[in-house]
């Protein structure tokens, strides 16, 4: 976008069948099917006071949106005839303005930056900033945590977006006591899941694997998973469950894809070892869902670009039976806490993916961002 002074972001109407990027949320009012100039002037904001936002993650662009909760009036008479059509088309629904745009040519999510005082200000304190993780936590302790999604598949970025020469990867769990600062001491992080790696030769694989980080009963790396196989667009699950009164871990890992072998679920039991302190209960009370930029021995490993990642059938249960299995969202239990995934490329700080609201309490999707390059 170097070098663009005056870039338009369209945004689409639900319901009309014509999307790029955004989204227009309906909401019924009693002003609803009068005719323009007799509804309420206080619901509309004058095209020419509307609030322009600096966007985060597209260098350059600005968006104007009307005041929070109403939306333009009929736009200026040097409007193009295009813009003029989409806005009375926004006014005829009814429509409500959202700040988010979900931009498909590009996969980015901009929010509008903090800095406007304004409705980006609610939508950037609602998040913590990662250097590898990117999805939800919650403050609650688990003896189970499970979740579903699709394994997506990672592509080499396009020229220009490349920053990596030794290749790409990404990690997606659902673990308990990833929250703890001190997994050394006796509170560990357990988690299961899937990985995504892309070779400095452009070659994509995928496997399976558990992991206890920290405390005495530790797998002290990452156990890879030979069966079931794991492949792109296969959908898996996985359960974690912590077992108190054997003090050891039960993990199950399915693919219900045709492509696995048949049964498609892996069970595998972590006991203690006999010279360990096994007493210690998953760390620092919280269970978290997650898109992981991995670490090896010399950092973090650069995110592959995975696209889109769904979540589903996310929840967690207190004890390790899991008779009640509360959703990632659960009102008046949970409080999620979202995690953007922010890392140094190409000399600047970006966010490389991002969930996305959770739907059904159970749900979200997490999206890769593509890094930009301020010398394109």
């Amino acid at each position: 976008m170097k070098g663009v002074h005056d870039r338009r972001i369209p945004v689409r109407l639900v319901g009309t069948g014509t999307f790029a990027c955004g989204s227009l949320p309906g909401a019924a009012n009693a002003d609803a099917g009068k005719p323009w100039r007799t509804q309420d002037p206080s619901r509309f904001t004058p095209l020419q006071d509307g609030i322009p936002h600096a966007t985060v993650g597209c260098e350059g662009a600005r968006v104007l949106t009307p005041r929070e909760g109403t939306q333009f009036e009929d736009p200026v008479a040097t409007m193009p005839e295009s813009a003029i059509s989409f806005y009375a088309k926004a006014a005829s629904l009814d429509m409500t303005w959202a700040a988010t745009l979900h931009c498909k040519h590009t996969g980015i999510v901009h929010w509008p930056g903090a800095a406007t005082g304004r409705s980006g200000e609610s939508i950037e304190t609602t998040h913590i900033i990662n250097p590898s993780w990117s999805g939800y936590q919650i403050d609650n302790l688990a003896h189970y945590v499970q979740s579903g999604w699709t394994i997506p598949t990672v592509v080499n970025p396009p020229i220009g977006h490349r920053y990596s020469t030794s290749g790409y990867a990404s990690s997606i769990w659902a673990g308990m006591g990833g929250g703890t600062s001190n997994l050394l001491a006796d509170r560990p992080l357990i988690q299961a899941g899937s990985s995504q790696y892309l070779s400095a030769a452009n070659v994509a694989s995928y496997y399976f694997w558990y992991e206890i980080v920290g405390g005495s009963a530790g797998t002290s790396s990452e156990i890879q998973v030979g069966s079931p196989v794991a492949h792109p667009g296969d959908d898996v699950a996985t359960v974690s469950i912590w077992l108190e009164d054997t003090h050891s871990t039960e993990f199950g890992i399915c693919d219900f894809s045709d492509s696995s072998p048949p049964g498609g679920c892996t069970q595998i039991e972590w006991n203690c070892p006999e010279d360990g302190n096994c007493s210690e209960e998953p760390g620092a009370a919280t269970t978290e869902w997650i898109v992981e930029a991995p670490s090896a021995g010399y950092g973090v490993l650069p995110l592959a670009d995975f696209g889109l990642v769904d979540f589903y059938n996310g929840c967690w249960s207190a004890t390790s039976d899991a008779a009640t299995c509360y959703a990632i969202s659960e009102p008046g239990v949970t409080v999620p806490v979202a995690f953007w995934l922010y890392r140094n490329v190409f000399q600047r700080r970006q966010y490389l993916a991002t969930p996305g609201p959770i739907t059904f309490g159970s749900s979200f999707t997490d999206t890769y961002h593509l890094p930009q390059n301020p010398n394109q």
